[in-house]
């Protein structure tokens, strides 16, 4: 099918920072792709600002001297700077170093949305996801990048007017792209500091897909904090925009993010 085919040579493109950043062509797709996220606020759209904070914890540690890894992370979304629920987030993994750089995954997802904002859910929403994805670490211009590209096979809740179960859940494709690069602090001669900035997009696909085939885009500025040689600590602000299913209704999220990765498990 189309997707065995397109998704490979998509993913080669798209982890291709050296690339992207070489070639003009590249970048003006970049941009262009961007803008069009910036979900074309047509004529009608209904905008829902809500000011959010998310909870993360991710860990990424290899199995001794094999290629494996293991993957976890959680992530607790609070609404209405922190006093509401707004989501919670699993996700196991396993994690794969391939010889020519390239690091390859996959695992499962749980994710709870509970009502929340001017236009919330009328009940929490239970999903279930595999997930699929590659990554690559480059060094460009100086700086360190790292570029995903991620698949997701989603089935999500639905219900009958009045019901606390779902009756069923519906199946939808989700490709995410993720830029990110991290760099020393300005001014700040002390080298277990960091920034990083990155962008994230989000795509849906499929016949069950609503108004929204451009989903939600993700942007990121932190300031992280060497811990010791297994924790690092970062606290940031993303600007997540987010297309409701109707494409009539765009939450932009303000949110405060407290990161903490680890590698609890690995050999150091």
């Amino acid at each position: 099918g189309p997707w065995s085919t397109e998704l490979p040579r998509m993913a080669s493109t798209l982890l291709d920072v050296e690339s992207m950043t070489s070639n003009r062509a590249g970048i003006a797709l970049l941009a262009m792709a961007l803008a069009i996220i910036g979900f074309s606020r047509g004529d009608g759209a209904q905008y829902d600002n809500n000011d959010t904070m998310w909870l993360n914890f991710f860990n990424d540690s290899q199995i001794g001297e094999t290629p494996l890894g293991l993957h976890l992370d959680g992530q607790y979304r609070r609404d209405n700077l922190g006093l509401n629920n707004q989501q919670l987030l699993i996700q196991p993994g396993l994690t794969y170093k391939l010889p020519w750089g390239v690091d390859a995954g996959s695992g499962y997802g749980y994710m709870r949305t509970y009502p929340y904002g001017e236009h919330p859910v009328p009940r929490p929403v239970p999903e279930h996801r595999i997930w699929e994805q590659i990554s690559k670490n480059w060094k460009v211009a100086g700086l360190s990048w790292n570029t995903r590209f991620r698949l997701e096979q989603r089935q999500i809740g639905e219900f009958t007017t009045g019901a606390s179960r779902p009756h069923s859940f519906r199946y939808e494709n989700r490709l995410r792209f993720r830029l990110l690069t991290r760099f020393s602090v300005p001014f700040v001669d002390d080298d277990r500091y960091y920034m990083k900035v990155s962008d994230e997009i989000f795509i849906n696909a499929g016949k069950n897909v609503g108004r929204n085939q451009f989903d939600q885009n993700r942007a990121y500025l932190a300031v992280g904090r060497k811990l010791n040689n297994r924790v690092t600590l970062e606290c940031g602000f993303m600007e997540q925009t987010l297309k409701h299913r109707d494409g009539q209704i765009i939450e932009n999220n303000h949110t405060l993010m407290i990161t903490l990765n680890a590698d609890l498990f690995g050999r150091k």
